[in-house]
């Protein structure tokens, strides 16, 4: 027999449940809809990185490089590029004022000429987004080189964006992910308006190279680097300051095209 006491208690325990899963429930959709939320803003943010300059076609400038890694002394020079989006670029490291190293790509071709190697001799290789690993030993590709200096960060192909906040640091971090895979991490300033540091993964989640936008300018109402560091974990990396860029340049698809050095 059940004591009305007993009872009582019964009621009371079936109550209980219910709240708790009134509470539960309330307390998941709550979840649910501030990461609706943040998966929106994340989404936003990546949108508006991705148009950074859109309209900033073509560019050429002049700077100082500085390239290093562990199996040579690192090396300090002049250094002249034009680009025009989305892979067309040309890269002249000068010695001296004369020309010393040549690399461009065309989008359809590689072309790589060492002028101070005994004998000179022009590389082509069919390459549709040429990297620069020959130049700079990481494998950095030419369209995130237009990227770059065009002042936005190469977004890789992904299937989910997140924002979390920089525990380590200062800021934000736009995290992409295609399926269960980390590609990209995007570091951003507190209030999200400028890019920090940009980091490229592997496949095993170790680090392909990092970008760090040390100094931004304003050029003709675009903001793009005034210095730009790319580097790695094994050693190597390169530094670029750039004392003159001309951007909204005209371009013709023969500046992207060398020839041997016995034309030079």
């Amino acid at each position: 027999m059940i004591t009305p006491a007993r009872r009582t208690a019964q009621v009371a325990v079936c109550l209980l449940f219910a709240l708790g899963l009134t509470a539960c429930g309330a307390f998941s959709r709550q979840i649910s809809d501030e990461q609706a939320a943040a998966n929106r803003e994340a989404g936003q943010l990546l949108l508006s990185l991705s148009n950074t300059n859109k309209n900033l076609s073509a560019f050429k400038g002049v700077g100082q490089i500085r390239i290093w890694n562990r199996s040579r002394p690192p090396i300090s020079e002049r250094v002249a590029w034009i680009g025009a989006a989305p892979t067309s670029l040309r890269i002249v490291v000068l010695t001296s004022g004369r020309p010393a190293i040549k690399f461009a790509t065309d989008g359809r071709y590689l072309y790589f000429v060492d002028l101070q190697a005994p004998r000179p001799s022009l590389k082509k290789v069919r390459s549709s987004n040429a990297s620069l690993s020959r130049l700079i030993s990481m494998p950095v590709k030419s369209s995130d080189i237009i990227d770059l200096l065009s002042g936005r960060p190469p977004i890789l192909s992904h299937s989910n964006v997140s924002l979390e906040k920089d525990t380590a640091g200062r800021g934000y971090i736009l995290i992409l992910q295609k399926w269960w895979q980390v590609v990209e991490k995007i570091y951003l300033n507190e209030d999200k308006s400028e890019i920090l540091m940009v980091e490229i993964l592997n496949s095993d989640n170790g680090l392909q190279y990092r970008v760090e936008f040390n100094r931004m300018q304003d050029v003709r109402g675009y903001r793009v680097p005034s210095r730009l560091t790319i580097s790695d974990d094994n050693g190597a990396g390169i530094q670029l300051d750039i004392d003159r860029y001309i951007a909204d340049i005209s371009v013709d698809p023969s500046m992207f095209v060398l020839s041997s050095p016995d034309t030079y």
